[in-house]
């Protein structure tokens, strides 16, 4: 139904990805999830920070409605190795499923 991809150094929470599934979309799962990650996961002493693509307006628009402000633009070149070697030496994300979290362990294998 809904995961959050996050890493957590001593200063920050980044959450690197966050997905709910398009039927399942807009219907308030994505703002209790966030309100539960920031109220039982994130320590609330630390900068919480979320990449989204900048043409996903709706994604956007989400995260602003979640109380984030705008506070950098990446731009990027990609490199030209193969995929295996540009993540063989990726730091330790954190993958958290969150129907169980949010009250909703009867979806935790509602893969469709």
């Amino acid at each position: 139904m809904a995961y959050a991809l996050f890493r957590e150094t001593a200063a920050e929470v980044y959450l690197r990805q966050f997905f709910v599934v398009r039927h399942r979309r807009r219907a308030g799962i994505g703002r209790r999830a966030i309100a539960e990650l920031c109220a039982q996961v994130w320590p609330r002493h630390k900068r919480w920070t979320v990449s989204v693509l900048v043409k996903n307006a709706p994604a956007v628009a989400f995260w602003r409605a979640m109380g984030y402000t705008d506070y950098a633009l990446t731009l990027e070149i990609m490199p030209q190795g193969q995929p295996s070697e540009i993540l063989k030496d990726a730091p330790l994300l954190h993958v958290l499923s969150l129907a169980a979290l949010v009250g909703h362990a009867d979806l935790l294998h509602d893969a469709s």
